[in-house]
């Protein structure tokens, strides 16, 4: 796979699914999840990965069932919420396994259109 310099593709199983994406920035970088859209993966967001901050660690996996990530099947009646599990388990869990150090820290970003809403949603209720 051909790459922007700077940027690696892994593997990692999930306690939900084995899940690819690629990755960029410090290992103790403030991780940035970016979830792709529809009819695309994780190398949509691969040219934002070379210029950003050097202070950021930029994740973006490939979704359920899209490119090299398991294709499970999706509840329905749950909405996108399948998928936003998988990115992140509410907040860290499934992130740490995507980026280790991001179960380490206070700040996540999550960016991504209907993907990041309910979780967004779940993770600022009540505050």
């Amino acid at each position: 796979m051909d790459l922007p310099a700077g940027v690696s593709g892994h593997k990692v199983a999930t306690s939900r699914l084995r899940m690819r994406y690629i990755e960029s920035g410090p290992p103790g970088g403030v991780p940035i999840v970016l979830i792709h859209g529809n009819l695309s993966t994780g190398r949509f967001f691969e040219h934002l990965m070379p210029g950003a901050p050097a202070t950021y660690r930029l994740i973006a996996p490939d979704m359920r069932g899209f490119k090299d990530t398991e294709r499970l099947p999706i509840d329905a009646t749950r909405g996108f919420r399948d998928w936003a599990d998988d990115a992140s388990n509410r907040g860290r869990r499934h992130v740490g396994r995507l980026a280790p150090l991001a179960a380490q820290r206070d700040e996540l970003l999550l960016l991504g259109g209907r993907v990041s809403i309910p979780e967004g949603a779940r993770g600022h209720a009540g505050r």
